[in-house]
C-alpha cells in the first residue's frame, strides 16, 4: 500500500507523526504488527477503512489480542505522543463520529 502510493518509508513516517522507519519495515515484513492506535493512524493516512488491515494482520498474527491487551498498547503508545500524533488520531475519531 505504501508503494503503491509512492511513499517511501521515511514519508509514512513522517506522516505518523515520527514513527521509526525500522518499525515500518518490520511491520512490511511481518515481524511486527502495528497497535491499534497506529492502525487507526494508518488507515487515516491512507484513507481506507481500517478493517482492510485487519484481514492482513489476522492471517499474520500468532496469538490473538484481548481487549485489555489492545488498550493497554494504546495507552503505552499514546502516552508519548506529539502534538502531530495527537491531531492525526483526533481527526482520525473525527471520521469514526461521521
Amino acid at each position: 500500500m505504501r508503494v503503491r502510493n509512492s511513499y517511501s518509508q521515511i514519508d509514512l513516517a513522517g506522516y505518523l507523526g515520527g514513527c521509526k522507519v525500522g518499525v515500518i519495515s518490520r511491520w512490511e515484513t511481518g515481524v511486527q504488527v502495528p497497535t491499534l492506535v497506529q492502525l487507526m493512524l494508518l488507515a487515516n493516512v491512507f484513507n481506507i477503512p481500517i478493517k482492510e488491515f485487519y484481514d492482513v494482520i489476522e492471517a499474520r498474527a500468532p496469538v490473538e489480542l484481548t481487549y485489555t491487551d489492545h488498550l493497554t498498547r494504546m495507552i503505552n503508545l499514546t502516552k508519548d505522543f506529539n502534538p502531530k500524533q495527537w491531531k492525526l488520531l483526533f481527526g482520525f475519531i473525527g471520521v469514526l463520529n461521521e
